[in-house]
Formats: structure tokens, C-alpha cells, sequence
């Protein structure tokens, strides 16, 4: 499956999770969101896989952030940046360990 708003697939461990696809076109990557029990959102960045067609090619494909909530969007003080990753099992296992935490 794909995200809606752009050509790449929807990495498994989101899909697994329960992540929302809440791409925007104008996005830079596709973005997934799992809203988190304590009202934190957890935001995971999915570029394409070839660097050269990312808007950043110089970027990472996958990162995650944790919003303090749901209102947080765009706002540097209220998100936090946990990771940025080129391999995607350790992004998936990332994922995994992040949830778990919080469930």
C-alpha cells in the first residue's frame, strides 16, 4: 500500500502499528502519525528510496519525531526529534521499541 499523497510504499511496521497516513502534498516526505496514549503524537517521515528524487537528496529516508500533541505541528518547541535513518530495519525496530514504550 501506498501513501496517499505520494509514490511510496507505506513501510510494514507502520501499517502493522496503526500509523495514519496524514500526508500532505506539499510535505517534503510522506508522513505517518500514531497518536500515543499520554496525547503525544508519534511522526514518522518516509522520503523515496533513491536519493535523487527525494526534495532533499542529501537527506536521510526515514525519521521520527514526537509531537508534545496533536497541535504541535510546526512547531520546533513543542517536537522533538528522535532519529533520522537511511536503513529501514533499524528505523522499523526504532519504531517497535518507541511504541512499545508508550503502550
Amino acid at each position: 500500500m501506498k501513501f496517499k499523497e505520494f509514490d511510496i510504499e507505506i513501510p510494514e511496521v507502520l501499517d502493522r502499528l496503526g500509523f495514519a497516513d496524514d500526508s500532505w502534498h506539499n510535505d517534503s516526505a510522506a508522513r505517518a502519525t500514531l497518536k500515543l496514549p499520554n496525547g503525544s503524537v508519534l511522526v514518522a517521515w518516509v522520503a523515496e528510496f533513491y536519493p535523487k528524487d527525494r526534495e532533499f537528496p542529501e537527506g536521510p529516508r526515514f525519521g521520527l519525531q514526537i509531537m508534545v500533541d496533536e497541535d504541535s505541528y510546526g512547531d520546533p518547541r513543542r517536537t522533538v526529534t528522535v532519529g533520522d535513518y537511511d536503513d529501514e530495519e533499524e528505523f522499523s525496530r526504532v519504531v517497535e521499541k518507541l511504541v512499545s514504550c508508550f503502550r
